[in-house]
């Protein structure tokens, strides 16, 4: 398993349960959780189901602006 943390920067509350619902059908996601107060989302998924660059297109396909926290 694999923890990558993201941070949108744009959205509301309302959507951040949108992008975790939308993570959670994804295949390969264990688990997608948003920080409410600064839109840091932390995603565990599989390495060998689904590569962090499918996880950030398929959020970004949905309108969001989100970028891989170092």
């Amino acid at each position: 398993m694999k923890t990558v943390t993201f941070t949108i920067t744009d959205g509301n509350h309302m959507s951040y349960r949108d992008i975790e619902v939308l993570l959670a059908k994804m295949n390969g996601v264990e688990r997608a959780l948003i920080d409410v107060n600064d839109g840091d989302l932390k995603v565990e998924f599989n390495e060998d189901a689904i590569e962090t660059i499918k996880i950030k297109q398929e959020i970004e396909r949905r309108g969001f602006h989100i970028d891989i926290k170092e």
